[in-house]
């Protein structure tokens, strides 16, 4: 067990290197487009149609642009000579498939946090404070779609494409449910004082099955992949 830890560590320290480039400049486009991004409200008499109107620019900016930041972070976990280094002493690793899975998307998923967090401080520098519960929400979805984003990293042509396509589909069903998931119909007497509950169960649990799947599907993946390209 202490072996396993110890390489398991030194995994996630060594793609937290490599990848420290990405990271910050994540992180760097996170700040910019949080204080470019408009946060007017069209004002509404419907208590329904502003609640959705606030949800609706508030959960857009950082579900989608931090979701694609999280792609691109996933994707950068292959390619490049340093990368193929790290691969090829990986599998030295007394790991299986699915620990090095998780070891390996670390990375990716720091780089994601950290863009979405600088996001929302982005924002509240600018005057522009949201509920801590978008700030869950989106990052819920970026985590997620980035889990999604790492299988295309052990796929090459149209099988990439798709699984890019994918996590960018992640993206877009936690946001609609996020959104519109407590205007599909009634809401329970139970859950009357707070209206957006069905909205954030539902989408944090779709994030949740969405992200479990994609880790254990990564680390099916990763167990029969070859970093050795065939010549």
């Amino acid at each position: 067990m202490g072996v396993k830890s110890r390489a398991f560590r030194a995994i996630i320290g060594e793609r937290l290197r490599a990848q420290r480039r990405v990271i910050i400049s994540c992180s760097v486009a996170a700040v910019i487009v949080a204080f470019l991004q408009p946060h007017t409200i069209v004002h509404a008499r419907d208590p329904l149609e502003a609640d959705l109107l606030t949800r609706f620019v508030w959960l857009a900016g950082p579900v989608f642009f931090c979701g694609m930041l999280g792609i691109v972070a996933a994707i950068a976990q292959r390619g490049g000579d340093r990368m193929r280094q790290l691969e090829l002493i990986e599998l030295s690793a007394p790991l299986y498939g699915r620990e090095l899975a998780r070891a390996t998307a670390v990375a990716p998923c720091v780089a994601a946090v950290i863009a979405t967090v600088v996001y929302w401080i982005a924002q509240f520098v600018a005057g522009f404070a949201a509920a801590p519960t978008y700030f869950v929400l989106a990052l819920a979805s970026v985590l997620a779609t980035t889990l999604v984003a790492l299988s295309a990293t052990l796929r090459r042509g149209p099988w990439r494409l798709f699984y890019i396509v994918l996590a960018a589909v992640t993206a877009a069903i936690a946001y609609l449910l996020a959104v519109y998931a407590d205007t599909f119909g009634p809401v329970p007497k139970s859950l009357g004082h707070y209206p957006d509950a069905i909205g954030v169960a539902t989408e944090l649990a779709f994030c949740l099955v969405v992200g479990f799947l994609a880790l254990w599907q990564y680390g099916e993946a990763l167990a029969r992949y070859d970093p050795i390209p065939e010549r």
